[in-house]
């Protein structure tokens, strides 16, 4: 098989994770935002002058800076580390300009160009701007330490909402977490003053139960990489020299196929629009009964590993494979268009799972935010969340979008958690529920690292 068509299978396979319905396509009749109001533009300038030179000193330096739980370098690493961020102010403040403009989008996804460098440097731009704020605190300059991580989580959300199909919206889901991560350990230094977690507290978004930008990236994805693949499969079978061992159009049908993954996607969207709790979980189940193979489990993996076959030419056990899904294809019609299908699906609940895990995080990062303040003047924390919005902290009790029940906490345990995933309260265990361990007093100096912790699978 052609490495062409390799590619297209595989993408078929691979980017159809979560993709689906559409009446009409979006995408395609989206307008698109001018060159000079889209901070894209900004960047993808920035982004090659950010990238880290080969250096043993600058990148130890750098990737020591870079982790909270390490101590800053010192001495000639920590000078090469600021001459080198230095030369970078340039670009760093084409970064910045484009984020203060608000708006983003990206170029129409090619599917045969990921954008992969522009997507792996937006994370190294976040890293940078991580190094910069770790910095601006130790000289004590906690308000632009502040503006650089708030930076990084608002250029998480001008990337997640730019309407990018999926690896564009996990890259902007990482960036959001970087910049979280890096205020929840700023506004736990008892040297920060309390107008810098306040002006904190307030540019944090109250988030909702539903993920507009999620289900746009759905949309997206249908548009921008399962249909175009869907469509190159199907035109390269239909050439004369194309390698394909069976001929496609007996084990799949164009638009039943488009219709199953348009049909499968919008609950995708639906479930994007919707309360955790409340969404369909039989989605994938759903799709995999549509398709049964003898002695195949995983349907994914028996596509991508024994039908797709890196470009070699197809061996013995790879023709056999396919025929035997011709010989399927004479009792279950559209075979192929069906394992695409599942293909569509397997992904899909998991990145659903990291969209309101991220909302999650934010509202336990403000709800940190006010628990510090409240133990600065109180001297220790709150009995309960309520007392927060006693002291007018907080307006309302922060929201648990995996329950759509107010977040919980203990001051004995010492611990604020979500209850994660599986909506089941297993009382502050990281390995079902979301956890922030509350820090006891440091200073920028010796505080380390304020993580969630989660790690239910």
């Amino acid at each position: 098989m052609t490495s062409k068509i390799i590619c297209s299978l595989c993408l078929l396979m691979f980017l159809l994770d979560g993709t689906g319905h559409a009446t009409e396509s979006y995408i395609f009749q989206r307008p698109t935002l001018p060159a000079d109001q889209n901070a894209y533009t900004y960047w993808t300038n920035a982004i090659p002058e950010l990238r880290l030179p080969q250096g043993d000193v600058l990148n130890a330096a750098f990737d020591q800076a870079s982790n909270l739980s390490s101590n800053m370098p010192e001495g000639n690493a920590q000078n090469v580390l600021k001459v080198w961020l230095v030369s970078k102010k340039e670009p760093l403040g084409l970064f910045n300009k484009g984020i203060t403009l608000g708006k983003f989008q990206f170029p129409v996804f090619s599917l045969h160009d990921f954008g992969t460098t522009h997507l792996a440097g937006l994370r190294q731009v976040a890293r940078v701007k991580s190094v910069q704020g770790r910095i601006l605190a130790t000289e004590a300059k906690y308000s632009e330490a502040a503006d650089e991580f708030m930076g990084i989580f608002n250029a998480g959300q001008l990337i997640i909402s730019g309407d990018g199909p999926m690896i564009h919206y996990l890259v902007g889901i990482a960036v959001e977490s970087i910049g979280l991560s890096r205020l929840r350990w700023l506004c736990c230094c008892d040297d920060v003053p309390d107008d810098v977690l306040l002006r904190v507290l307030r540019q944090l978004p109250v988030p909702e139960s539903r993920d507009m930008a999620l289900a746009q990236t759905y949309r997206a994805e249908l548009d921008q990489c399962a249909i175009p693949a869907i469509l190159e499969v199907v035109s390269d079978a239909k050439t004369p020299t194309n390698d394909f061992p069976v001929r496609i159009d007996t084990i799949l049908d164009l638009t039943n196929t488009l219709e199953l993954v348009r049909t499968f996607n919008s609950r995708f969207v639906t479930n994007a629009l919707s309360p955790w709790i409340g969404r369909d979980i039989h989605i994938e189940a759903d799709a995999k009964a549509m398709v049964a193979i003898k002695g195949v489990t995983n349907v994914v993996e028996y596509v991508t590993d024994v039908l797709c076959y890196n470009g070699k030419k197809p061996n013995r056990e790879t023709r056999r494979q396919w025929k035997r899904l011709a010989k399927l294809g004479r009792t279950t019609s559209n075979i192929l268009g069906k394992i695409v299908t599942v293909g569509s699906t397997w992904v899909g609940d998991n990145v659903h799972e990291r969209s309101v895990k991220m909302r999650a995080e934010i509202n336990m990062t403000r709800t940190l935010i006010t628990l510090q303040l409240y133990r600065r003047h109180g001297g220790k924390y709150p009995n309960s969340l309520a007392d927060l919005i006693d002291k007018s902290l907080l307006p309302e009790l922060p929201k648990d979008f995996f329950s759509e029940k107010p977040l919980l906490y203990s001051r004995e345990k010492g611990l604020l958690w979500s209850v994660g995933a599986d909506e089941v309260d297993n009382s502050g265990d990281p390995k079902s529920d979301l956890v922030l361990r509350l820090p006891a007093p440091a200073s920028v100096a010796t505080r380390r690292s304020v993580d969630i912790e989660y790690s239910p699978h």
